[in-house]
């Protein structure tokens, strides 16, 4: 069973990183719910505040993670959601319950 990335995943997606404009950051990359297996999350969150590219990271699990990391990597960040699935529900278009309410938009 996988329950995390390697170093040699990290450095690819590292890599990606630095050419990009924008990373969205949806969902752990392991079971990082579990400290054991939180290392590749905690590694992609370190390399993608060392970019230039506007961040947006989601979930509650990866939030949590890449907080852990500190304050120098979360600063660094665009955006860090709880959020998930109704995050990426917004950014598809789809409409949200909660905020149609708030618009005047919910029966």
């Amino acid at each position: 069973m996988a329950l995390d990335i390697g170093p040699n995943t990290v450095a690819a997606f590292a890599a990606k990183f630095q050419t990009a404009k924008l990373v969205l950051f949806a969902g752990s990359v392991g079971a990082a719910e579990n400290p054991a297996f939180a290392k590749g999350t905690l590694e992609l969150a370190r390399a993608l505040a060392q970019t230039n590219a506007f961040s947006v990271v989601v979930g509650e699990g990866t939030a949590a993670v890449t907080l852990s990391a500190g304050d120098d990597v979360a600063s660094r960040l665009g955006l860090v959601s709880t959020l998930g699935g109704a995050a990426l529900d917004l950014i598809e278009g789809r409409r949200l319950p909660g905020l149609e309410a708030l618009r005047g938009g919910a029966t």
